[in-house]
Protein backbone atom coordinates (compact mmCIF):
# COMPACT_ATOMS: atom_id res chain seq x y z
CA UNK A 1 0.00 0.00 0.00
CA UNK A 2 2.81 2.47 0.99
CA UNK A 3 4.78 1.81 -2.35
CA UNK A 4 1.49 2.54 -4.44
CA UNK A 5 1.12 6.03 -2.22
CA UNK A 6 4.51 6.76 -2.93
CA UNK A 7 3.93 5.87 -7.17
CA UNK A 8 0.83 8.36 -6.89
CA UNK A 9 2.27 11.16 -5.54
CA UNK A 10 5.44 10.85 -7.52
CA UNK A 11 3.61 11.04 -10.27
CA UNK A 12 0.91 14.03 -9.41
CA UNK A 13 4.62 16.03 -8.47
CA UNK A 14 5.98 15.00 -11.94
CA UNK A 15 3.13 16.22 -13.44
CA UNK A 16 2.48 19.54 -11.26
CA UNK A 17 6.21 20.22 -11.75
CA UNK A 18 7.76 18.67 -14.32
CA UNK A 19 8.74 19.74 -17.88
CA UNK A 20 8.38 17.30 -19.61
CA UNK A 21 7.48 16.11 -23.43
CA UNK A 22 4.18 13.68 -23.43
CA UNK A 23 0.64 14.97 -23.59
CA UNK A 24 -0.22 15.91 -20.02
CA UNK A 25 2.95 17.31 -19.12
CA UNK A 26 3.30 19.67 -22.08
CA UNK A 27 0.69 22.20 -20.89
CA UNK A 28 2.91 22.47 -17.55
CA UNK A 29 5.22 24.08 -20.23
CA UNK A 30 2.49 26.34 -21.10
CA UNK A 31 2.53 27.34 -17.67
CA UNK A 32 5.81 28.67 -17.67
CA UNK A 33 5.43 30.32 -21.00
CA UNK A 34 2.02 31.87 -19.75
CA UNK A 35 3.79 32.94 -16.51
CA UNK A 36 6.75 34.84 -18.70
CA UNK A 37 6.42 38.46 -18.79
CA UNK A 38 8.31 41.09 -21.91
CA UNK A 39 8.96 44.39 -20.80
CA UNK A 40 9.60 46.94 -22.76
CA UNK A 41 11.68 49.44 -20.90
CA UNK A 42 12.43 52.28 -23.15
CA UNK A 43 11.17 52.93 -27.10
CA UNK A 44 12.45 55.57 -29.36
CA UNK A 45 11.86 56.00 -32.93
CA UNK A 46 14.64 53.14 -34.41
CA UNK A 47 15.32 51.66 -30.88
CA UNK A 48 13.81 49.70 -28.08
CA UNK A 49 15.02 48.46 -25.29
CA UNK A 50 13.58 45.02 -23.32
CA UNK A 51 13.83 42.83 -20.62
CA UNK A 52 11.83 39.67 -19.39
CA UNK A 53 11.13 37.94 -17.00
CA UNK A 54 10.60 33.81 -16.88
CA UNK A 55 10.86 32.78 -13.34
CA UNK A 56 11.72 29.17 -11.73
CA UNK A 57 12.18 27.71 -15.09
CA UNK A 58 13.43 23.70 -14.69
CA UNK A 59 16.61 22.88 -15.24
CA UNK A 60 16.90 22.56 -19.18
CA UNK A 61 14.48 24.98 -19.98
CA UNK A 62 15.67 27.52 -22.62
CA UNK A 63 14.15 31.09 -23.57
CA UNK A 64 14.48 32.78 -26.81
CA UNK A 65 13.22 36.10 -27.68
CA UNK A 66 10.92 36.76 -30.92
CA UNK A 67 10.08 39.93 -32.59
CA UNK A 68 8.17 40.99 -35.93
CA UNK A 69 6.63 44.01 -37.19
CA UNK A 70 3.33 43.64 -36.93
CA UNK A 71 2.24 43.45 -40.45
CA UNK A 72 4.83 40.38 -40.80
CA UNK A 73 4.15 36.75 -40.90
CA UNK A 74 7.64 35.34 -39.75
CA UNK A 75 9.03 35.74 -36.21
CA UNK A 76 13.06 36.60 -36.20
CA UNK A 77 15.04 35.58 -33.09
CA UNK A 78 16.48 38.84 -31.18
CA UNK A 79 19.72 37.24 -29.39
CA UNK A 80 20.77 38.73 -26.14
CA UNK A 81 23.11 38.27 -23.53
CA UNK A 82 21.64 39.37 -20.71
CA UNK A 83 17.62 39.29 -20.23
CA UNK A 84 17.50 42.55 -18.03
CA UNK A 85 18.89 44.81 -20.36
CA UNK A 86 17.81 44.21 -24.36
CA UNK A 87 18.52 46.62 -26.73
CA UNK A 88 17.06 46.43 -30.38
CA UNK A 89 18.23 48.61 -32.82
CA UNK A 90 17.54 49.22 -36.56
CA UNK A 91 13.58 49.47 -36.36
CA UNK A 92 11.32 51.55 -38.25
CA UNK A 93 10.06 55.29 -37.11
CA UNK A 94 5.91 55.00 -36.35
CA UNK A 95 5.96 50.68 -37.01
CA UNK A 96 4.14 48.69 -35.03
CA UNK A 97 6.11 45.26 -33.57
CA UNK A 98 4.79 42.56 -31.62
CA UNK A 99 7.49 40.51 -28.73
CA UNK A 100 6.96 36.51 -27.72
CA UNK A 101 8.49 34.31 -25.40
CA UNK A 102 9.68 30.98 -26.88
CA UNK A 103 10.14 28.07 -24.06
CA UNK A 104 11.54 24.90 -25.02
CA UNK A 105 11.96 21.90 -23.22
CA UNK A 106 13.05 18.28 -24.86
CA UNK A 107 11.64 19.55 -27.94
CA UNK A 108 8.53 21.08 -27.24
CA UNK A 109 8.18 24.61 -27.09
CA UNK A 110 5.38 26.81 -25.70
CA UNK A 111 5.05 30.83 -26.23
CA UNK A 112 4.25 33.52 -24.31
CA UNK A 113 1.64 36.33 -24.67
CA UNK A 114 2.37 39.02 -27.37
CA UNK A 115 3.75 41.99 -25.95
CA UNK A 116 3.27 44.89 -29.11
CA UNK A 117 4.97 48.31 -28.81
CA UNK A 118 4.98 51.41 -31.63
CA UNK A 119 8.04 53.16 -32.31
CA UNK A 120 8.43 56.68 -31.78
CA UNK A 121 7.68 58.73 -35.08
CA UNK A 122 10.96 60.97 -35.17
CA UNK A 123 14.41 60.65 -33.32
CA UNK A 124 16.73 63.42 -32.50
CA UNK A 125 20.12 63.91 -34.24
CA UNK A 126 22.25 64.00 -30.63
CA UNK A 127 25.14 64.43 -32.98
CA UNK A 128 24.53 67.59 -34.20
CA UNK A 129 22.97 68.78 -30.74
CA UNK A 130 26.38 67.98 -29.18
CA UNK A 131 28.64 69.96 -32.04
CA UNK A 132 30.00 73.05 -30.87
CA UNK A 133 32.07 74.64 -27.41
CA UNK A 134 32.77 71.82 -25.01
CA UNK A 135 31.35 74.17 -22.16
CA UNK A 136 28.35 74.19 -23.59
CA UNK A 137 27.85 70.44 -21.70
CA UNK A 138 30.11 69.37 -18.63
CA UNK A 139 31.46 65.71 -18.14
CA UNK A 140 28.45 64.84 -16.16
CA UNK A 141 24.61 65.43 -16.80
CA UNK A 142 24.67 69.20 -16.61
CA UNK A 143 23.52 71.23 -20.04
CA UNK A 144 24.08 75.23 -20.98
CA UNK A 145 20.95 77.03 -21.84
CA UNK A 146 19.81 80.64 -21.38
CA UNK A 147 16.45 82.51 -20.75
CA UNK A 148 15.49 83.64 -24.11
CA UNK A 149 17.29 80.97 -26.49
CA UNK A 150 16.62 80.08 -29.69
CA UNK A 151 17.03 76.19 -30.38
CA UNK A 152 16.85 74.54 -33.62
CA UNK A 153 16.63 70.70 -33.70
CA UNK A 154 17.90 68.27 -35.75
CA UNK A 155 16.64 64.60 -36.33
CA UNK A 156 14.39 63.16 -38.48
CA UNK A 157 10.66 62.06 -39.16
CA UNK A 158 8.90 65.86 -37.55
CA UNK A 159 6.92 66.00 -40.68
CA UNK A 160 5.12 63.34 -39.06
CA UNK A 161 3.44 64.96 -36.35
CA UNK A 162 1.23 67.93 -36.40
CA UNK A 163 2.44 69.22 -32.92
CA UNK A 164 5.68 68.49 -31.16
CA UNK A 165 5.64 69.80 -27.38
CA UNK A 166 8.59 70.74 -25.52
CA UNK A 167 8.42 69.88 -21.97
CA UNK A 168 10.16 71.26 -19.32
CA UNK A 169 10.18 69.76 -15.91
CA UNK A 170 11.72 71.09 -13.06
CA UNK A 171 14.34 68.27 -11.39
CA UNK A 172 13.62 68.90 -7.83
CA UNK A 173 9.82 69.46 -7.71
CA UNK A 174 8.11 67.59 -11.16
CA UNK A 175 4.94 69.12 -10.50
CA UNK A 176 6.23 72.28 -11.73
CA UNK A 177 6.02 71.69 -15.46
CA UNK A 178 5.98 73.98 -18.44
CA UNK A 179 4.75 72.83 -21.68
CA UNK A 180 6.02 75.00 -24.91
CA UNK A 181 5.65 75.47 -28.36
CA UNK A 182 7.47 74.09 -31.33
CA UNK A 183 7.80 75.38 -35.18
CA UNK A 184 8.30 71.98 -37.33
CA UNK A 185 9.92 73.21 -40.16
CA UNK A 186 10.93 70.45 -41.76
CA UNK A 187 11.40 67.01 -41.64
CA UNK A 188 14.52 67.40 -40.34
CA UNK A 189 14.27 70.46 -38.17
CA UNK A 190 11.92 71.99 -35.68
CA UNK A 191 12.77 75.11 -33.60
CA UNK A 192 11.55 76.69 -29.95
CA UNK A 193 12.49 79.24 -27.77
CA UNK A 194 12.97 79.52 -24.18
CA UNK A 195 10.87 82.05 -22.46
CA UNK A 196 12.51 85.38 -22.04
CA UNK A 197 11.13 85.54 -18.08
CA UNK A 198 11.41 82.12 -16.99
CA UNK A 199 13.58 82.43 -13.90
CA UNK A 200 12.17 84.66 -11.34
CA UNK A 201 14.21 88.33 -10.34
CA UNK A 202 12.37 88.92 -7.14
CA UNK A 203 13.56 86.51 -5.39
CA UNK A 204 16.30 86.49 -7.60
CA UNK A 205 17.58 83.26 -9.31
CA UNK A 206 20.77 82.93 -11.07
CA UNK A 207 19.73 79.52 -12.51
CA UNK A 208 16.64 76.78 -12.80
CA UNK A 209 17.75 73.27 -13.84
CA UNK A 210 15.10 71.34 -15.93
CA UNK A 211 14.38 68.12 -17.88
CA UNK A 212 14.17 68.77 -21.16
CA UNK A 213 11.76 66.55 -23.89
CA UNK A 214 10.92 66.88 -27.22
CA UNK A 215 7.69 65.09 -27.98
CA UNK A 216 8.32 62.15 -25.89
CA UNK A 217 12.10 62.26 -27.04
CA UNK A 218 14.16 63.75 -24.24
CA UNK A 219 17.61 65.82 -24.01
CA UNK A 220 20.49 63.72 -22.77
CA UNK A 221 23.35 64.54 -21.50
CA UNK A 222 27.32 64.60 -22.81
CA UNK A 223 27.84 61.49 -20.64
CA UNK A 224 24.89 59.97 -21.76
CA UNK A 225 25.63 60.67 -25.43
CA UNK A 226 28.73 59.05 -25.17
CA UNK A 227 27.62 55.91 -23.40
CA UNK A 228 23.93 55.85 -25.86
CA UNK A 229 22.20 55.80 -22.69
CA UNK A 230 19.11 57.47 -24.37
CA UNK A 231 17.13 57.16 -21.21
CA UNK A 232 18.46 59.61 -19.16
CA UNK A 233 17.89 63.18 -18.87
CA UNK A 234 20.06 66.05 -18.96
CA UNK A 235 20.23 68.63 -16.69
CA UNK A 236 18.71 71.47 -18.72
CA UNK A 237 20.40 74.05 -16.64
CA UNK A 238 18.32 77.56 -17.39
CA UNK A 239 20.54 80.70 -16.62
CA UNK A 240 19.16 84.01 -15.78
CA UNK A 241 20.06 86.18 -18.36
CA UNK A 242 19.18 89.19 -15.95
CA UNK A 243 21.99 90.93 -14.17
CA UNK A 244 21.80 91.84 -10.27
CA UNK A 245 23.14 93.39 -6.84
CA UNK A 246 22.36 91.53 -3.74
CA UNK A 247 24.82 92.86 -1.23
CA UNK A 248 26.98 96.01 -0.21
CA UNK A 249 29.73 96.87 1.82
CA UNK A 250 31.75 99.80 2.52
CA UNK A 251 35.31 100.92 4.63
CA UNK A 252 35.17 103.77 6.56
CA UNK A 253 37.34 106.04 5.10
CA UNK A 254 37.22 109.60 3.25
CA UNK A 255 37.49 107.72 0.03
CA UNK A 256 35.56 104.64 0.15
CA UNK A 257 36.13 101.51 -1.39
CA UNK A 258 32.78 100.44 -2.07
CA UNK A 259 32.16 96.87 -3.01
CA UNK A 260 28.41 95.49 -4.85
CA UNK A 261 28.24 91.64 -5.26
CA UNK A 262 26.21 89.92 -6.97
CA UNK A 263 25.25 88.47 -10.67
CA UNK A 264 26.96 90.52 -13.34
CA UNK A 265 26.49 88.92 -16.33
CA UNK A 266 29.95 87.96 -18.61
CA UNK A 267 33.26 89.96 -18.38
CA UNK A 268 34.66 91.95 -21.32
CA UNK A 269 38.46 90.38 -21.61
CA UNK A 270 38.39 87.09 -19.93
CA UNK A 271 34.67 85.97 -20.94
CA UNK A 272 34.80 81.90 -22.15
CA UNK A 273 30.84 82.20 -23.20
CA UNK A 274 30.71 82.66 -26.71
CA UNK A 275 29.43 85.50 -28.66
CA UNK A 276 26.59 84.18 -29.24
CA UNK A 277 24.21 81.69 -27.78
CA UNK A 278 20.72 80.65 -29.19
CA UNK A 279 20.55 83.72 -31.06
CA UNK A 280 21.39 85.87 -27.68
CA UNK A 281 24.48 88.17 -27.39
CA UNK A 282 26.42 86.93 -24.25
CA UNK A 283 29.30 89.67 -24.63
CA UNK A 284 29.95 92.74 -22.61
CA UNK A 285 31.20 95.74 -23.88
CA UNK A 286 30.21 97.85 -21.20
CA UNK A 287 29.13 98.36 -17.74
CA UNK A 288 28.20 101.26 -15.94
CA UNK A 289 27.33 101.95 -12.56
CA UNK A 290 24.42 104.43 -11.64
CA UNK A 291 24.09 105.69 -8.23
CA UNK A 292 20.97 107.62 -7.38
CA UNK A 293 19.93 110.11 -4.70
CA UNK A 294 16.01 110.04 -4.67
CA UNK A 295 15.24 110.40 -8.95
CA UNK A 296 18.12 112.19 -9.38
CA UNK A 297 21.14 110.86 -10.70
CA UNK A 298 24.71 111.35 -8.72
CA UNK A 299 27.05 109.54 -10.51
CA UNK A 300 27.60 106.96 -13.16
CA UNK A 301 30.79 105.07 -12.83
CA UNK A 302 31.94 103.19 -15.55
CA UNK A 303 33.40 99.36 -14.46
CA UNK A 304 36.49 98.55 -16.71
CA UNK A 305 37.05 95.29 -17.02
CA UNK A 306 40.96 95.31 -15.25
CA UNK A 307 43.36 97.89 -13.92
CA UNK A 308 43.79 100.18 -10.73
CA UNK A 309 41.08 102.06 -8.99
CA UNK A 310 41.00 105.65 -8.24
CA UNK A 311 39.21 107.81 -6.15
CA UNK A 312 36.05 109.11 -8.14
CA UNK A 313 37.36 107.57 -11.09
CA UNK A 314 36.82 104.30 -13.17
CA UNK A 315 35.65 101.28 -11.11
CA UNK A 316 36.43 97.85 -11.84
CA UNK A 317 34.86 94.76 -12.50
CA UNK A 318 36.58 91.64 -12.13
CA UNK A 319 36.25 88.37 -13.68
CA UNK A 320 35.16 85.56 -10.88
CA UNK A 321 38.35 82.47 -11.64
CA UNK A 322 35.91 80.04 -10.44
CA UNK A 323 33.61 80.46 -12.13
CA UNK A 324 35.49 81.25 -15.18
CA UNK A 325 37.41 77.90 -14.27
CA UNK A 326 33.80 75.63 -14.42
CA UNK A 327 33.56 73.23 -16.96
CA UNK A 328 30.18 74.97 -17.56
CA UNK A 329 29.27 77.96 -19.21
CA UNK A 330 28.12 79.94 -16.29
CA UNK A 331 27.12 83.39 -17.92
CA UNK A 332 27.68 85.03 -14.82
CA UNK A 333 31.36 85.89 -14.88
CA UNK A 334 31.41 88.77 -12.63
CA UNK A 335 30.36 88.92 -9.19
CA UNK A 336 31.47 91.98 -7.63
CA UNK A 337 32.10 95.43 -8.70
CA UNK A 338 34.11 97.71 -7.09
CA UNK A 339 34.52 101.47 -7.13
CA UNK A 340 36.03 104.26 -4.71
CA UNK A 341 34.78 107.37 -4.25
CA UNK A 342 34.03 110.62 -2.04
CA UNK A 343 30.37 110.60 -2.14
CA UNK A 344 28.63 111.93 0.99
CA UNK A 345 27.50 109.43 3.64
CA UNK A 346 23.29 109.40 3.05
CA UNK A 347 20.70 106.85 1.37
CA UNK A 348 21.46 105.62 -2.13
CA UNK A 349 19.95 103.47 -4.85
CA UNK A 350 22.85 101.55 -7.34
CA UNK A 351 21.98 100.46 -10.72
CA UNK A 352 23.61 98.06 -13.13
CA UNK A 353 23.51 99.29 -16.61
CA UNK A 354 25.21 96.30 -19.37
CA UNK A 355 25.31 96.92 -22.75
CA UNK A 356 25.62 93.76 -24.65
CA UNK A 357 27.95 94.00 -28.39
CA UNK A 358 24.41 93.34 -30.37
CA UNK A 359 23.51 96.85 -28.66
CA UNK A 360 21.03 95.45 -26.27
CA UNK A 361 21.29 96.80 -22.96
CA UNK A 362 20.68 95.15 -19.84
CA UNK A 363 19.32 96.80 -16.28
CA UNK A 364 19.64 95.44 -12.76
CA UNK A 365 17.57 95.63 -9.77
CA UNK A 366 17.86 99.20 -8.29
CA UNK A 367 19.39 98.46 -5.03
CA UNK A 368 19.16 100.66 -1.97
CA UNK A 369 22.43 101.05 0.66
CA UNK A 370 23.26 103.53 2.67
CA UNK A 371 27.04 104.50 4.79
Amino acid sequence: MMKKYLFLLSLIMSTLFGCKKNSSESGTLQHYANDARINVTNVMATQAFLSFVANNLPKGCTAQLYMKKATDADWKEIPYTDKNNIPISGLSMKTQYQLRLALTYAGETSYSATNTFTTQSFMLNYDRFFEGSAKLHDNGNALFSMEGAHYTIYGWGFSNETSIPITLTLIDNPDDQLTLNSTILNDSMLSFDIPANLIPNSPYLPRKVYNCSVGTAPIISYTAYLSKNYELLADFTVMNRNVAIQSFSTDPYTCKTMTFKGYFATHETATVCPEFFGNLSLWTIQKALIIRSGSSIVKTILLIPEGTLACDANGLALADAAALGKSLLQYHEVAALDIKTTLASGSYTAQLRQTMKDGTVIYSNEFSFSF
